[in-house]
């Protein structure tokens, strides 16, 4: 806008008046430019996901004072990255990835087929890797204005495998306890819990006791991959054994005796738990009186399973 004053003696009024008239002009234009208006992207993202396709999405609005259009994705993880992982100017129909990027960015996907200036605004990444979680910031420019908007993206892998499982030692009688997690990252959260309930005096079942067992032995190793991506997965195992006492302890008890293993990853909702139950099925009057290293007598239930362990060579489950 040109403005001329052509009065040789320049009217103060005048003079202010235009000046609110161009403030007002160019904070309109700023009010009614380029704004985001939809900013979606996971606060957590887990690996195991089917397809395993990770969506950051800067949905904007924009007008005609929205001239020189740029979107630009920055990331910022272990280490600060000053240049955008993703630039996209629509009026040049150019697009830059970074190259550590390419490998995973969806060059295909389209956010809105419909509208030239935001069909490219997104970031789709096929199989991430962990070393993309921190901060992501989309900031949408134009020579009118300018928006921007950020948040943190944390992901892991919950593990590809995960059980609870049980064996007896022939020699000694001893059961041997054993949780096993493979192929999770970050380092998870392992822990074997034993609950014991019991019964009051009349007979009747009072809440059970968490015990959280410490005296495990634990094993912890990051297994070597061909693949970049799948060198800080850990695989963990956790290992309890039982005395062929504490069995008989639990044969002759009448009440249930449940090993937790509990798997969680911090940072994240990832919670998993399996349980096995160690419990008799009859009365103590009925147990022969022998030495309890020929016949204890007990069943091991797995998930509702019944599964028989035979010790001494009996089986009375």
């Amino acid at each position: 806008m040109n403005i001329i004053i052509t009065s040789s003696k320049r009217n103060p009024v005048i003079i202010f008046s235009l000046l609110v008239t161009l403030l007002s002009n160019w904070i309109t234009t700023g009010m009614n430019s380029v704004k985001i208006k939809q900013f979606n992207i996971p606060s957590t993202f887990d690996l195991r996901t089917v397809n395993s396709t990770l969506i950051l999405d800067c949905d904007y609005n924009y007008n005609e004072n929205d001239l020189y259009l740029v979107v630009r994705w920055f990331h910022q993880g272990t280490t600060d990255r000053p240049d955008p992982i993703y630039q996209w100017i629509p009026d040049r129909r150019v697009r830059h990835i970074a190259e550590d990027y390419k490998s995973s960015f969806d060059m295909l996907h389209v956010s809105d087929a419909s509208d030239p200036y935001t069909m490219y605004r997104s970031i789709v990444l096929h199989d991430p890797v962990p070393s993309m979680s921190g901060k992501y910031k989309c900031r949408i420019s134009s020579l009118a204005n300018s928006d921007s908007r950020e948040g943190n993206v944390f992901i892991y892998a919950s593990p590809q495998s995960f059980k609870f499982t049980s064996r007896v030692d022939p020699v000694t009688g001893n059961l041997h306890l054993k949780c096993i997690t493979l192929q999770v990252y970050p380092l998870p959260q392992v822990n074997l819990y034993k609950l014991i309930t019991t019964k009051s005096a009349n007979n009747m079942v009072v809440t059970p006791t968490l015990i959280h067992l410490v005296n495990v032995n634990k094993s912890i190793s990051s297994p070597i991959s061909s693949s970049p991506s799948s060198s800080n997965y850990y695989d963990v195992s956790i290992e309890y054994i039982l005395t062929e006492q504490e069995l008989l302890a639990t044969a002759l008890s009448r009440t249930p005796t449940i090993f937790e293993c509990q798997v969680t990853i911090n940072n994240t909702l990832y919670s998993s738990t399996k349980r096995i139950t160690l419990y008799s099925n009859r009365s103590t009057s009925e147990y022969p009186k022998t030495k309890y290293s020929q016949i204890i007598l007990w069943c091991l239930t797995i998930f509702g399973t019944m599964v028989p362990i035979i010790m001494e060579g009996n089986y009375f489950c």
